[in-house]
């Protein structure tokens, strides 16, 4: 699918309940074909963002367009051109899965030719073994796969999934990981996780979130930059409480790990070399230095430590 067209446009949202302001003035954009993450701790703000987009919340205040249609104005229009997968899927255990989604298809407009929309999504799904079985019956990972199909089952340009992988052992996480994958090339998608591999393996954005606010958005080589170049330097040194305070700055963040000092910011060769230099010429032992890129999980610790000391 070509990305490009937007999809979703959103600007100065703020959610409050009651005196709890949720949403803080977050601002962003999906371009079709894109998946893009909503990344962030629990209580963050990703639910609450998911379900204003699916139009069970109000905003309080702000804009939301979709496909051109605006949230408030047109509620209904917008439903239909979403799929929703919210973090625990909306099952009833007593039907069976054919049942279930016959009900979803109906309840969501499809009169024509209900039985081969069913059995289509079924096997997009992964559940034709199961389609038979009572919901109550099946696993946590067929589970999460009947909520998957029935926000598929009237083909949604934009899916929307909060936590899809949440309670899954190991195997089925892999399972639905490669499906959403899939679901890419066909479908734009916001996927909220706390999850930071899923994030990277899944998303060509990821949105940042934190206490109602978007702190960072890009790419994973964007938000590298943005976490002051994305480059770790470790330095095996005699005494690394000491060298850290001697070379002390505001370009670059330092720690101390299993009493090795860690370096995170953006330094090239001739940076690194005259961190090195200056530590020598002061008197420390250096025994080694590495550098290695910045991972998305060392990323995202480290944009969530200078949103909090801004």
């Amino acid at each position: 699918m070509r990305r490009g067209k937007i999809v979703i446009l959103a600007r100065n949202v703020d959610k409050y309940y009651s005196n709890f302001h949720a949403l803080k003035g977050i601002s962003f954009e999906l371009k079709k074909g894109e998946i893009l993450g909503f990344l962030g701790p629990n209580g963050a703000g990703k639910t609450t963002t998911m379900r204003i987009l699916t139009t069970f919340l109000p905003l309080t205040s702000g804009e939301i367009t979709i496909n051109g249609y605006d949230l408030i104005k047109k509620p209904m229009e917008i439903r239909k051109l979403i799929g929703y997968l919210p973090e625990t899927p909306p099952l009833y255990p007593e039907f069976r899965v054919t049942e279930y989604l016959d009900f979803v298809a109906r309840i969501k407009g499809i009169s024509r030719n209900v039985d081969k929309t069913v059995d289509r999504i079924i096997d997009r799904c992964g559940l034709g073994e199961k389609k038979h079985s009572l919901i109550a019956h099946l696993s946590k990972g067929y589970r999460q796969r009947v909520g998957l199909a029935q926000a598929l089952i009237h083909n949604p340009g934009l899916l929307i999934l909060d936590e899809p992988t949440s309670g899954l052992d190991p195997q089925q996480i892999l399972e639905i990981r490669d499906f959403i994958r899939e679901l890419g090339c066909e479908h734009s998608i916001i996927l909220s996780t706390h999850i930071l591999p899923e994030a990277s393996q899944l998303c060509h954005r990821v949105l940042i979130i934190d206490h109602g606010r978007i702190i960072a958005s890009g790419s994973q080589q964007e938000l590298n930059a943005l976490a002051r170049g994305g480059e770790r330097v470790k330095i095996r040194i005699n005494e690394p409480l000491a060298a850290m305070n001697s070379i002390r700055s505001d370009s670059f963040s330092a720690s101390i790990e299993d009493g090795v000092l860690v370096l995170d910011g953006e330094f090239g060769d001739e940076g690194r070399a005259g961190i090195v230099s200056t530590l020598v010429g002061a008197g420390f032992r250096i025994y080694s230095v590495e550098s290695e890129q910045l991972n998305l999980e060392q990323v995202f610790i480290t944009l969530l430590r200078n949103a909090k000391n801004v």
